[in-house]
């Protein structure tokens, strides 16, 4: 079983939350997060929009992926030894990676800005 990639792990993780209860108010922190994971300026309006550009994203991890293409390419064009372009790679990986860690970040203010919310809501609706 191959390993899934960061983009298709965190095309999992927005596609569902697409599908959850509060996808509406999720759905900023799911287009801002797709479009960084897509590098598109605007990869959909809506949530059915959304999850089709999500869709196309590669679940697996293969040896073709542009991030090790463009970094072998890179490799070559300035003359960097094999562990070079081991930093280089490393560096890159951990940098797509961290586009889960903000996603779920955005998830965590933006539900808790809702808790927050709904407890004033129930406090000044107790006062009356």
């Amino acid at each position: 079983m191959s390993t899934p990639s960061p983009e298709g792990e965190l095309s999992w993780y927005l596609r569902n939350a697409l599908r959850s209860e509060d996808s509406a108010e999720l759905l900023k922190q799911i287009a801002d997060a797709a479009t960084v994971m897509l590098g598109t300026t605007t990869p959909g309006g809506t949530a059915e929009e959304l999850d089709r550009a999500l869709a196309a994203c590669p679940p697996r991890r293969s040896g073709s992926e542009p991030l090790e293409r463009n970094a072998r390419f890179a490799a070559v064009e300035f003359a960097l030894s094999d562990v070079e372009l081991d930093i280089l790679l490393l560096a890159l990986r951990l940098r797509r990676g961290r586009q889960l860690g903000r996603f779920c970040n955005a998830v965590h203010v933006a539900a808790r800005n809702r808790n927050v919310a709904d407890a004033q809501s129930r406090a000044f609706s107790d006062a009356n």
